[in-house]
This record gives C-alpha cells, sequence and structure tokens, in this order.
C-alpha cells in the first residue's frame, strides 16, 4: 500500500517452503493514477509487463489492490494500484553471491536508503537495486533506445507532478452608480466564479474595487492571495481551494458591504477607474460589473445625450490623460452583467442601436490603450478569466 499520493511501485520479499532454495517472489504494486489523479495510459502497463516477462521469463497479474493512508492533516487517502507477482531465480543455484537469495522477509520501498546486515545485501537495497533497473528499462521500452531526450520528459512528467497553472490577478470593480447593475447577487456571482478560477493557481491575486463618484471615491477594498500548493496529495489539495474558497469568499463579502451601506452616487466615471485600476494592478483582469454608460461632466454622457464619435471620445480621454494610449498592455478588461436597464426612471429609453453605439466606443478606447474587451451580459465564467478549471 502507498504512503505517499505518487510513489514509485512497492516490492515484497516473499517464499513459500518449496521455492526458498529455487527462486525470490516479488510482489510488486505499480499504482494507477499519478497524483493529480490522472490514469496512467494502457502501454504503461504493457511496457511494465513485456519486461517482466523478458527479464524475468513470467509474470502473475493479481488484479487490483485498493489502500488508504492518512494525511497529516487528519484527512483519509485512497489509492489503487495493479498488482503483479515475479518469480527470480536464486542466484546461488547459478553461482552468484547468495546475499540476494538470502535477503530477509521483509516489505520495502522502491528508493530506501542502501544498506548492508552481516555482509548480506538488505531488503532495501534488492529493491532499490531491482526498480532502478526496472524503471530503466521501463523508459527504454516506452520510448525506445534512442529517444533519450524523450524519455527524461517521461519520466520526469510520470514521478513528479505537473507545475500548476500560473498565477492570476484579478480586479472585480463594482460600479455603484444610479441604475447600474452592480448588485448583491451579482457581485456574488462574480466572486463565486473568479475565486473557483484561482483556487488552483498559487500566487494569484483577486481585488474588490468600489467605483465611486469620482477618481477619490474610487478604491480597492481588499484583496485575497491564493497560498502555494499543499504537497500532500490531491485529497488534501482539494480540502485546502475548498477552505481557500470559503475564507476568501467571506473576507470579498464583508468588504463589499462598505459598497452598498451607502446610496448610489449619480456620476459612473467608468474611464477614470479602469485607469486608476490599471496604474494600481497593471496588467490584470479588470471585471467591472456595470451597464457600461459612462456619465461625468468632464468625459461624456453615455445615458441620455448624443453619443460621440469614436475620434471625438479618444481626443477627450487624451485631454483628461485617461486609457492613455499602451496604459493597458496585457490588460483583459470585461464588463459582466452590462443589461439594458432604464435609466433615471425611462427618462432616457435606451435602444439597440444606442447600446451598440456605447459598446462600439468602449471597444475603440480600450483598444487604443492596448487592452482588450469583453461584454457579457451575465456574470464572468472560468473561460473570461483565461481557461476552465
Amino acid at each position: 500500500m502507498n504512503d505517499q499520493p505518487l510513489s514509485a511501485p512497492m516490492l515484497s520479499n516473499q517464499r513459500s517452503s518449496a521455492d526458498l532454495d529455487a527462486s525470490v517472489r516479488l510482489h510488486v504494486l505499480f499504482p494507477t493514477r499519478d497524483a493529480r489523479g490522472v490514469s496512467f495510459p494502457a502501454e504503461f502497463f504493457a511496457a511494465v509487463e513485456g519486461w517482466m516477462v523478458r527479464a524475468a521469463r513470467g509474470f502473475t497479474r493479481a488484479g487490483l489492490a485498493f489502500g488508504a493512508w492518512q494525511s497529516p492533516d487528519g484527512s483519509v487517502v485512497h489509492d489503487e494500484s495493479v498488482s503483479y507477482y515475479v518469480s527470480c531465480p536464486n542466484r546461488r543455484r547459478a553461482g552468484a553471491r547468495p546475499e540476494a537469495a538470502d535477503a530477509p522477509h521483509d516489505s520495502v520501498r522502491a528508493g530506501r536508503g542502501v544498506r548492508r546486515v552481516g555482509g548480506r545485501l538488505h531488503a532495501g537495497e534488492l529493491g532499490r537495486h531491482v526498480m532502478r533497473r526496472a524503471f530503466f528499462l521501463l523508459i527504454l521500452v516506452f520510448v525506445g533506445c534512442n529517444r533519450v531526450r524523450s524519455a527524461a520528459t517521461w519520466t520526469k512528467g510520470l514521478l513528479t507532478d505537473p507545475p500548476p497553472p500560473p498565477p492570476l490577478s484579478i480586479v472585480l470593480a463594482c460600479d455603484h452608480s444610479t441604475g447600474s447593475t452592480c448588485g448583491q447577487v451579482e457581485l456574488a456571482a462574480n466572486i463565486d466564479v473568479t475565486l473557483l478560477g484561482a483556487a488552483g493557481r498559487p500566487h494569484s491575486t483577486i481585488a474588490l474595487w468600489v467605483i465611486g463618484g469620482d477618481v477619490g471615491s474610487t478604491r480597492e477594498l481588499t484583496h485575497v492571495d491564493v497560498p502555494d500548493e499543499s504537497t500532500r496529495g490531491d485529497r488534501a489539495r482539494a480540502a485546502q481551494q475548498r477552505t481557500w474558497i470559503e475564507a476568501s469568499r467571506a473576507e470579498l463579502l464583508r468588504a463589499s458591504k462598505a459598497i452598498f451601506s451607502v446610496e448610489p452616487t449619480h456620476a459612473s466615471p467608468l474611464a477614470a477607474a479602469i485607469s486608476a485600476i490599471s496604474l494600481s494592478r497593471p496588467g490584470s483582469t479588470i471585471v467591472l460589473m456595470t451597464d457600461g454608460l459612462e456619465s461625468t461632466r468632464e468625459t461624456f454622457d453615455f445615458e441620455c445625450k448624443k453619443l460621440p464619435d469614436a475620434h471625438k471620445l479618444l481626443a477627450r480621454f487624451k485631454t483628461l490623460s485617461l486609457l492613455a494610449p499602451g496604459s493597458l498592455a496585457n490588460t483583459h478588461v470585461i464588463f459582466a452583467n452590462a443589461r439594458i436597464t432604464e435609466v433615471g426612471e425611462n427618462r432616457c429609453p435606451m435602444s439597440i442601436a444606442r447600446i451598440a453605439g456605447v459598446r462600439s466606443l468602449w471597444n475603440a478606447a480600450i483598444t487604443n490603450a492596448g487592452g482588450t474587451l469583453t461584454i457579457t451580459t451575465d456574470a464572468i465564467t472560468t473561460t473570461d478569466l483565461g481557461g476552465a478549471q
């Protein structure tokens, strides 16, 4: 039975009285999955079996073996291995040194320390000796003698966990202006998706911002960071991620009370907010829960007044040092929950043409600043954040 999430095969030295002088019987366990729960391919076991036929002239496949062990955090981890029996000829009958055949009855793990006791080959050395050759031959069978680089890559992938995905930097910004679409339900939904997308990416950061009526009141409320992954196995990592998600969700929702405890603002300085966020956290994915209707005295009123053309919009932003070219390099801006809503009790009716015009202006502004823009009428998805998790 394994005592680690992914280990080398295990060996036990078993001898019956009938074959005491004839052979040494090895019991070999190969895990069926790696540390992330991905099953090893059938070719792996075919290579193992082919080598055992050539090396020991046969084997007995005894089916699946199941085990369990308790990790340091108290959780119980279950494992599954394929069980083989192999009988190795007694070297003493062939004139070899008697130590290997006389190795004591024991259970050993490949790779443990080598030691000799009273001039005899200890079972730990037997296991190490056999498994060193077993893995070397297995690699040669699996990838071919002339593909050393592929062999090294395959071996590394087999014996080590794959590296985690790169970290994310995500800003959740709530537009709490009158008529905007950022409510407590929308914010909570986007928080949940963001935490799920970042949980398996150590060193990721999620920051919560409020978009106030001006730049001075647009600020970061809190942020949470993803810790290093646990090295105790799949179940321990999953438990760690669940704990982090629960704690981080509580922290972000706690901080969001500052948004909804005050009256909504009348102004909606979205361009200034995006600029301020990009200065504070460059290269982040910026998720704005907003209807996308910029409304300030200094810029434009996307709610009721005539929309400017793209040239006039960019010229005004340049004058105000907003969304300058290059300021959104490597930045993905997402307008989430950007639904069509009434403005001021429908005093300024929205039309499809006007909504399309607003989106076109934002696309021009974000692209001119070096960023990319996504607009969705729902909450974000993990795909929006850089891949499904």
